[in-house]
């Protein structure tokens, strides 16, 4: 081989390497570019944290606890950017029925960094546990024009310690705790009394017409009966079957209480849906006496 041919091969050699470098990298290119925008888009989201909203009236969170196999609560609660709180119970409550109230706005700024803490968005929209007859916990929230709703039904069966059913399930007490929702689930005199004096809407009603007072008739607690009937409660409201306060005290053979709401005027001649009366329904020799003399000739 010649020294011409020689410095020609390796002046090919070297073009070759050349080249192939230069296209290695543009093949590069792309892939670099490609994870540099994925990069940003996720610097980008963590960045945009719930604790600190550009739009603070844009907020809300709900909660909404469903029926189960038994006695639990059912219920829904929201809570709003500037603290209003929107209740309405359904079943299994002391207080039924739409209320609202206020909480301070650092309430709500806590909740908003529990969610961010689970990574809420992040989450599958539905959770499920290997029980039965268990209630379900539906939580959602919106928040800077972002939206999500998450279902959880969870009940505990499988013992898990950790996961998002056992993070959720936190959520939830803290929702409850943020609203202050326990005062309207289970309620003594004490608290009903307290509720009174900030403006419980004492004829509030539930899908099946229940209101306070129906309610604590049938708990036969004469305190909060006379509570109830003194902030205002009607005397004769009726529940989808058509029963009264008087026609559940009289069922329940309850003299005190069937003598206190005659007090305030209850219609011993009202009808249930059947059209039975009152008297039809009472079962004690002393109420029946109480309700005869009352109902007059």
């Amino acid at each position: 081989m010649t020294p011409v041919q020689d410095q020609s091969l390796r002046g090919a050699e070297v073009r070759h390497k050349t080249f192939t470098g230069i296209d290695t990298t543009v093949r590069q290119v792309p892939a670099l570019v490609f994870f540099a925008l994925m990069l940003a888009v996720s610097l980008a989201a963590g960045c945009h944290s719930l604790v600190h909203p550009n739009d603070l009236s844009s907020i809300s969170v709900t909660l909404k606890r469903t029926a189960c196999y038994g006695f639990c609560p059912v219920y829904s609660v929201a809570i709003h950017g500037n603290g209003v709180v929107e209740y309405f119970g359904e079943l299994n409550v002391d207080v039924p029925g739409a209320q609202t109230s206020r909480i301070p706005p650092e309430k709500v700024t806590n909740l908003l960094r529990d969610f961010d803490q689970i990574r809420f968005f992040d989450l599958k929209e539905k959770y499920f546990e290997a029980c039965t007859d268990m209630p379900t916990a539906i939580i959602s929230i919106s928040v800077d024009g972002r939206s999500k709703e998450v279902s959880n039904y969870y009940g505990g069966c499988e013992r898990a310690k950790t996961g998002p059913q056992v993070d959720l399930a936190k959520l939830a007490e803290e929702i409850d705790n943020a609203a202050g929702t326990g005062r309207w689930i289970k309620c003594d005199f004490n608290c009903m009394r307290g509720l009174v004096q900030n403006g419980l809407n004492v004829n509030a009603r539930a899908p099946d017409g229940d209101s306070p007072l129906l309610i604590t008739v049938r708990q036969r607690d004469l305190r909060k009966t006379r509570l109830l009937l003194a902030a205002g409660a009607q005397v004769d409201t009726a529940d989808a079957q058509g029963y009264t306060p008087l026609m559940w005290a009289a069922m329940q053979d309850d003299v005190e209480i069937v003598q206190e709401l005659l007090a305030r005027g209850a219609n011993v001649k009202a009808k249930d849906k059947k059209g039975f009366t009152v008297l039809d329904m009472a079962g004690g020799k002393k109420v029946r006496e109480v309700l005869t003399y009352a109902k007059g000739p």
